[in-house]
């Protein structure tokens, strides 16, 4: 029965109970009247006599009454005790459902804030792809576009990707004779097509060799579905001024993975190098800044990677954006390290926590450098490395970090998302 049900069906019971006193007040009164009148023609007492057994009988009926309802009383105040229960707790749970939705509507707004950001992010991007798609000729600012060999060591020599099986996984797109204004179609055509892959190659913990960060590359495929290693699309990308777009793509897909994995993998971090081309924007990459400022969780997931050379030239407000990412959380990493006269003390100032050195100069006297890099809180990590031989040679100088093609080449990200959910 519903509460105004029970509440209706209380009222008729309690008119009921008041009628009911009525006529038994009545019935007494009666009583009284018929003893006053005919008691003493009856029995021969006196009037005065008969009066005070009509008062008495009164007020013997008045007690019964009171005695009574006694018993019924306790029973009401606890019946009404126990609705006054009822209502509090009915209170306390839509308090605790008031509370409940405004939370929502809380997290239903910060979702919506995220979202709307995320999209201006995309908006971006997708505005530099219409106006730099429209001529052959861009902005050249990316800077100097890789080498090979940065783009995953042993891929870089052009070692297929291979399944389980150690046949082929992928179908890899070949360059020969195609001209660079038919790799320029398929660029464009993969940006504004959705046919740009984020890849990950693990970075391992020695001697356990457990992947515990990961390096983000990007991926093109052509409308085949082959694909394009960056040696093959990042030379024409960068003079047609769209390298940028393709970092801030790559950006734009590792905040999604990292939204996807969300506690789970804790302590992973996802190594994110970005173009010269992309920071020096100054349209994208304070826009950018201010997304990872107001999104300072990402500064446990996301490290973002520069040369060295870079790293060291960079001022004025190009700087000034790099100091609020650190004061934020984030921290960098520097790779393509040519020269290891570097002050680990000024890199730490400047919140490097990780230093990427080819193995073949950490085994040239380069290991001092890395403990000194170590003294001042930051990891060292030992890059293509790619010969069991150079692993022992690691261990025996303590290195902690290492990324190479011996290792594990990189990976479809939505593969990483399936691994963490199993």
């Amino acid at each position: 029965m519903s509460g105004r049900g029970r509440g209706a069906e209380g009222r008729s019971c309690g008119m009921a109970s008041i009628l009911f006193q009525i006529l038994i007040f009545f019935g007494y009164f009666v009583g009284a009247l018929v003893v006053v009148r005919f008691l003493p023609d009856w029995t021969g007492i006196s009037p005065r006599l008969a009066e005070l057994l009509a008062i008495a009988m009164m007020g013997l009926g008045v007690l019964l009454q009171i005695l009574l309802g006694k018993g019924n009383l306790g029973a009401r105040l606890g019946s009404l005790e126990r609705t006054t229960r009822s209502l509090q707790k009915r209170t306390e749970r839509l308090g605790s459902e008031l509370q409940g939705i405004r939370a929502d509507q809380q997290d239903a707004d910060a979702r919506n804030e995220r979202m709307i950001k995320e999209l201006q992010v995309l908006q971006t991007l997708l505005k530099q792809v219409v106006e730099r798609s429209g001529s052959g000729e861009g902005r050249t600012g990316a800077g100097p576009v890789p080498s090979a060999a940065d783009e995953g060591s042993g891929e870089a020599r052009g070692a297929p990707q291979r399944g389980e099986d150690g046949g082929p996984r992928e179908r890899i797109f070949s360059p020969e004779g195609v001209d660079q204004e038919s790799l320029l179609k398929i660029v464009r055509g993969a940006l504004t097509e959705n046919r740009v892959d984020l890849y990950l190659q693990p970075i391992v913990a020695l001697p356990s060799r457990r992947h515990v960060h990961y390096e983000c590359f990007s991926r093109v495929r052509d409308e085949e579905q082959r694909i394009l290693y960056p040696r093959h699309f990042l030379p024409v990308a960068a003079s047609t001024g769209l390298m940028g777009t393709v970092d801030n793509l790559l950006l734009f897909r590792l905040i999604q993975l990292v939204r996807k994995l969300g506690k789970r993998r804790a302590g992973v971090r996802f190594f994110c190098n970005i173009a010269e081309g992309s920071v020096e924007d100054e349209e994208f990459f304070p826009q950018f800044v201010d997304y990872m400022i107001a999104n300072r969780e990402f500064s446990q997931r996301l490290v973002f990677e520069f040369s060295q050379n870079y790293f060291a030239g960079v001022e004025g407000e190009t700087r000034r954006l790099l100091d609020m990412l650190a004061r934020a959380g984030y921290r960098f990493s520097l790779d393509r390290v040519e020269d290891l006269s570097f002050s680990p003390e000024e890199l730490r100032t400047r919140d490097v926590g990780f230093v990427k050195i080819p193995v073949s100069q950490l085994l040239e006297g380069g290991d001092e450098k890395a403990r000194e890099l170590r003294r001042h809180d930051i990891l060292p990590v030992a890059e293509k490395v790619e010969a069991e031989t150079e692993v022992v040679e690691l261990l025996d100088r303590g290195i902690p970090l290492a990324q190479g093609f011996l290792f594990g080449e990189p990976r479809l990200a939505r593969e990483l998302s399936a691994d963490a959910r199993s």
